[in-house]
């Protein structure tokens, strides 16, 4: 189990203090953050609250174009995909993906969307609107 409102909001965080700078450096700034994740969650210190805020941050501060963030779930056995699901609705992250069972073949295509779905936020930075519209099969 990974203490996961941790990990999001400092990581989260840090994307948001990094675009800030670039920003102030005339920098045009897009986001996407990727979530993977067997939805353990144990003892931290964030709340999904915390999560919550730090994720608006990313627009609301006018630090970035657009920022996406995505919650892939995987299952390793003992994996719960409704916990992982009420993680999503409780932060408010925009999209949530189900992978299953984590194979070889699964984690391959995982790759190949994460690098697609960068490519399509970089490629929107300056339109005034989000990246492509991501939808993937896993």
């Amino acid at each position: 189990m990974t203490p996961l409102c941790d990990a999001v909001y400092s990581s989260v965080g840090a994307m948001n203090a990094y675009a800030k700078s670039l920003s102030d450096m005339d920098f045009g700034v897009n986001g996407i953050t990727f979530i993977i994740t067997d939805g353990g969650e144990n003892s931290s210190v964030a709340t999904t609250k915390m999560v919550k805020e730090e994720l608006q941050k990313s627009v609301t501060g006018e630090v970035m174009e657009s920022h996406l963030s995505v919650l892939i779930g995987i299952d390793t056995g003992g994996s719960s995909q409704a916990a992982i699901q009420q993680f999503q609705l409780e932060t408010a992250i925009d999209k949530f993906i189900w992978a299953g069972e984590a194979t070889i073949g699964k984690l391959a295509k995982l790759a190949e969307f994460v690098s697609q779905s960068i490519s399509s936020t970089s490629q929107a930075l300056g339109t005034g609107g989000p990246s492509q519209n991501i939808s993937a099969t896993i």
